[in-house]
């Protein structure tokens, strides 16, 4: 039992906080490049925002950034269709 509560267990519980940790902060990044490429995207024409979003679909990868950039695109498109 010594091995468990001594060795693993901190183990285990060192894992599940560096996870929550990058999960947090990659959230944090997400939410920033999310706002401003919303902020951006707002001025751009239909054919830019498909074109960019093809750009960055066909891109490897999917850091936060991206992530982010994609879906404020995505969004954005899918809300100027529902306004037509």
């Amino acid at each position: 039992m010594g091995f468990l509560t001594d060795f693993l267990i901190p183990c285990i519980e060192q894992v599940v906080e560096n996870t929550q940790k990058s999960m947090d902060e990659y959230k944090e990044s997400y939410d920033e490049y999310y706002e401003t490429a919303s902020e951006r995207y707002e001025d751009m024409s239909m054919e830019q925002l498909q074109r960019e979003y093809r750009k960055l679909k066909n891109q490897s990868g999917m850091d936060s950034k991206r992530a982010a950039r994609t879906a404020a695109l995505g969004d954005e498109i899918r809300k100027r269709r529902g306004e037509d």
